[in-house]
């Protein structure tokens, strides 16, 4: 798959072995092609160039299958790199597999697994599950972690937009404000609770079901632009 010039390596039709009640691993979107990945992918390729810098380290916290690191090699060239969590066993063995000179390790719950270790020393943090928005366990308590750990960019996906029309009022008391049902209400609402732990959204884009956002540490020019750009 080409996408921005980016040449992005994708493995249709791997196996799945995981059973849950959320269709949240991300080769359930490859089972048959790629179109369901394209727009994650365009946001991706669109965003990430633009503030990833020149890191040495990278964590990405749900490994999936790589695309966020090939994006980041090929950004930045030589000398990056990574570090994969991953709860599929079958990503988890193909990540191996294509990265052989980093770090894979499978985890039963990312989110644990971010508060118990010492995640210091990485330059971009990818917090990028599949389903997730702030009302995800321990998401808060991961966001006071990152708040202390100060990478140069924290990429996000979050899920709320998909249902924020009936779904506003329910994190008012998340935020700690008012919050519109838009995509932008969530996120402008999403950003002044990150604000108070000294973050803030930069950039952002969306799709249906999906909001994209770069974070970073105060001192970080601009606002994300609003509209958010639709993919």
């Amino acid at each position: 798959m080409v996408i921005n010039g980016f040449n992005i390596k994708l493995p249709i039709g791997l196996e799945q072995v995981l059973s849950t009640p959320v269709r949240d691993s991300y080769q359930d979107f490859l089972v048959k092609d790629d179109s369901l990945v394209r727009r994650h992918l365009t946001a991706l390729t669109t965003l990430l160039p633009k503030y990833i810098g020149k890191p040495k380290r990278v964590l990405h916290v749900f490994g999936g299958v790589g695309a966020t690191a090939q994006v980041i090699d090929q950004t930045c060239g030589d000398g990056v790199t990574h570090e994969f969590w991953e709860r599929d066993p079958i990503l988890v063995e193909y990540l191996k597999k294509e990265y052989p000179h980093c770090q894979v390790r499978y985890t039963i719950d990312s989110y644990t697994r971010f508060m118990e270790e010492d995640v210091s020393g990485f330059d971009a943090i990818m917090f990028d599950p599949s389903v997730g928005t702030i009302k995800t366990p321990k998401m808060k308590d991961c966001w006071a972690k990152l708040s202390m750990l100060a990478p140069d960019v924290i990429w996000l996906s979050d899920t709320a937009c998909a249902k924020i029309h009936i779904n506003a009022k329910f994190y008012e008391k998340d935020f700690g404000v008012a919050v519109e049902p838009t995509a932008e209400g969530y996120l402008l609402a999403y950003n002044h609770y990150l604000n108070n732990l000294g973050l803030n959204i930069i950039d952002a884009m969306r799709e249906a079901a999906e909001t994209y956002c770069v974070i970073q540490r105060d001192g970080a020019t601009g606002q994300f632009p609003l509209p958010i750009p639709y993919l």
